[in-house]
């Protein structure tokens, strides 16, 4: 069993010289369950965002949430590179776009020595 997560928070700054846009800052976390069977590692993943208040040239932009869910699967190439493809849909959010798309990814492990 594979219990994975993270989070983090990121600072939006503004450019009030070009756009006067501030998308206001984000607090994001994301957690992964999975469990291991040979080279496959199907999983379920969840992932919550929280967009602050900004402003555009005076006006307030209201902040919001998304939270989506991502079923997916990870498998194991040789012990040299994994595959990994999920299908994140969101769930609800406020002020937020609403989605579903496929995820695909690639990764490869080299060796230093």
């Amino acid at each position: 069993i594979l219990l994975q997560g993270n989070g983090g928070y990121a600072f939006h700054f503004s450019d009030k010289d070009s756009s006067g846009l501030n998308p206001g800052d984000e607090l994001f976390v994301n957690a992964r369950l999975g469990y291991a069977a040979g080279p496959f590692l199907p999983y379920i993943g969840a992932l919550a965002r929280f967009q602050m208040d900004g402003d555009s040239t005076g006006v307030t932009i209201p902040g919001g949430h998304l939270i989506s869910l991502e079923p997916g699967l990870v498998c194991d190439i040789a012990d040299v590179a994994s595959l990994q493809f999920g299908v994140p849909f969101a769930l609800l959010g406020k002020y937020a776009e609403r989605y579903w798309a496929l995820h695909f990814s690639l990764a490869v492990r080299l060796g230093l020595k």
